[in-house]
Parts: structure tokens; C-alpha cells; sequence
């Protein structure tokens, strides 16, 4: 499996997007992105904490899903998946309850699985560099 860009992946595979500005706060600018590929489509909630350049977003919050999705297929459960991916325990009282979080990345994983198939989705996962992925 060769390793390839994130924009190589979206370009090669026909994923297109739209982005739709969801509101603000004091810390990030929310945004839905549907991404369209054949006939299937993907719907992802973005939050943008760098101001990065619009056209930019729909590569980064693939890029983003695309390492939530990792956290996800190689942990085993809940415990594992806090401890070694955020390192909290599930019981933990922070802004967002972890398990809740964990369900989230969980659904996520399935729906961007099931919008690029298998095999489109293990590459993504495994043969595509990370936007911020050093060497």
C-alpha cells in the first residue's frame, strides 16, 4: 500500500464537498461538511480552531476524522480507548463525559467507513500521511 496525501486520496477517489458555516464561539468557528462520492454522501461537524483558510476545511476535517477513526478501530473498548488515546479514565468528570465521546467517534467511524467502503477506509487510514504527521 503506498502512502499518499490526503488532497492525492480525495482527488483519486471523487470525494467533493460543501461547506456549510454553523456558527462561532470565543474559541472556534463551527462548520457541517457534506462530502459526496458516487452516490453516497457523509455529513461532518467541524469545529475550526485554527482559522484555517476555508478552502482548507473539508481536508482537515477529513484529515481529523480520519485519526478519530484510527483512535477508534484500535482500541478495544471504552477504557482503553480513553487511556491510551486521551488519556482519561471513563469516569473521568471533564467538559465533555468521555464515554459520550467515545459513542461519537464510534458512530462517526461507522458512518465515514460505510461513506467510503472498505477498502477506501483502511486506506485512509493506513496509507494516507496525516496533514500533521512529521517525516
Amino acid at each position: 500500500m503506498s502512502i499518499e496525501s490526503i488532497e492525492e486520496f480525495v482527488k483519486r477517489i471523487g470525494v467533493t464537498a460543501e461547506i456549510k458555516f454553523v456558527g462561532a464561539s470565543d474559541v472556534a468557528r463551527t462548520y457541517d461538511i457534506q462530502y459526496r462520492c458516487a452516490s453516497r454522501e457523509f455529513t461532518l461537524r467541524y469545529n475550526d480552531y485554527a482559522e484555517c483558510p476555508r478552502v482548507q476545511i473539508p481536508t482537515e476535517a477529513l484529515d481529523e476524522a480520519a485519526s478519530e477513526a484510527a483512535s477508534v478501530e484500535n482500541s478495544s473498548n471504552l477504557w482503553e480507548w480513553c487511556s491510551q488515546f486521551y488519556g482519561v479514565e471513563p469516569d473521568s468528570s471533564i467538559i465533555i463525559d468521555p464515554e459520550e465521546m467515545y459513542l461519537i467517534h464510534q458512530r462517526q467511524t461507522r458512518d465515514l467507513k460505510d461513506f467510503l467502503g472498505e477498502a477506501n477506509f483502511n486506506q485512509l487510514l493506513n496509507g494516507v500521511k496525516r496533514l500533521y504527521e512529521e517525516g
